[in-house]
C-alpha cells in the first residue's frame, strides 16, 4: 500500500510540472523552439545549454535526497540501523553532488577543446 501511494504522489507531483504548459496552449502560445521555429543555435551552444539543464535538474534531485536524509536521521529515534541508513542516504546524495558537477565539468572542458567554443 504504501508503495502505491508513493507511486501515486510521485506521479501528481510530475503531473503538476505540466499544468503551466495547460495555460500556455489555452492562450495560443507557440513554443519559441516549436519543430517548425529551430533556432539557429550552434551545436556546442546547444550541448552546453543541455548538460547545464540537466546539472540543475540533478543539484535539484541530490538536495531532495539529502533533506530526504536527513528527515530519515531525525525521525530514526536513536536506532542505530535506521542511522546508519539515513548515512548511507546522505552520502549518495553528497556523492551525486559531486559526481553531477565533475560531469558538468568535463562536457564543458571537451566542448571547449574540441569544438572550440568559449
Amino acid at each position: 500500500m504504501k508503495r502505491i501511494t508513493t507511486f501515486l504522489l510521485a506521479f501528481a507531483l510530475l503531473l503538476s510540472l505540466l499544468i503551466p504548459f495547460t495555460s500556455l496552449a489555452a492562450n495560443g502560445f507557440i513554443l519559441p523552439n516549436a519543430p517548425g521555429n529551430l533556432p539557429n543555435t550552434a551545436f556546442d551552444v546547444m550541448l552546453l545549454n543541455i548538460t547545464s539543464w540537466l546539472l540543475s535538474f540533478v543539484i535539484i534531485l541530490a538536495i531532495l535526497v539529502i533533506v530526504y536524509g536527513g528527515v530519515f536521521y531525525i525521525t530514526s529515534v536513536g536506532e542505530a540501523d535506521r542511522i546508519e541508513t539515513a548515512k548511507t542516504i546522505i552520502t549518495y546524495g553528497i556523492v551525486g553532488l559531486v559526481v553531477a558537477g565533475l560531469s558538468y565539468a568535463i562536457v564543458a572542458t571537451v566542448v571547449r577543446q574540441v569544438i572550440g567554443a568559449s
